[in-house]
């Protein structure tokens, strides 16, 4: 079985968010990641790096990954290890260094407050900041069992409040895509 093969699997046996939130990250990501202007080799890494970017969800006991409540502090504090045990897990697998780097920095904030190593602005990995970007965007706007989902204009004004966790060009140019979305008329 390949290494892609393999993950797609564990995920969709151990996730209960993880197919559909992996593919939608994974879309939102290349769609930033070119808007930002990234080579086409740069954008699949992104794309790569956020179709797996919770896949150390999977060593995360399954009464806390399908919690429908708020986490207690010990429960936050072992979900917050999945980003670490999903680096190593496709390391294990010989991920590209920048894909491990992606995953590992996925909850990193651009002013130091998030997690696994505090990273701050240009110390986290671009393609980080642009998947911190869009799974929040993609968490906020689909169900979870700790509260509805809310509508993309209303998930844009939450990561407007929150600015500070989030590269502000990365977050103006997703405005714009977004934005340029409601105003297109569909085919």
């Amino acid at each position: 079985m390949q290494p892609l093969a393999f993950l797609d699997f564990l995920t969709s046996l151990y996730d209960p968010h993880g197919d559909p939130h992996a593919a939608g990250v994974s879309a939102l990501a290349g769609l930033l990641a070119n808007a930002a202007g990234l080579e086409s080799h740069e954008i699949q890494q992104i794309e790569l790096s956020a179709r797996y970017h919770d896949i150390g969800k999977i060593a995360i006991p399954e009464d806390i990954r399908r919690r429908a409540g708020l986490y207690t502090p010990l429960e936050r504090h072992t979900m917050e290890k999945h980003s670490e045990v999903g680096a190593q897990m496709l390391q294990l697998l010989d991920f590209d260094p920048q894909v491990i780097a992606t995953v590992l920095g996925h909850h990193e904030n651009f002013d130091g407050s998030g997690y696994p190593a505090s990273l701050r602005r240009d110390m986290i990995p671009l393609g980080a900041r642009i998947i911190r970007i869009v799974d929040s965007f993609d968490s906020l706007t689909h169900d979870r069992g700790y509260r509805r989902a809310c509508s993309q204009r209303r998930a844009l004004d939450m990561l407007r409040k929150v600015h500070y966790r989030y590269d502000p060009r990365l977050l103006d140019i997703f405005h714009e895509v977004i934005g340029a979305r409601w105003t297109t008329p569909e085919p």
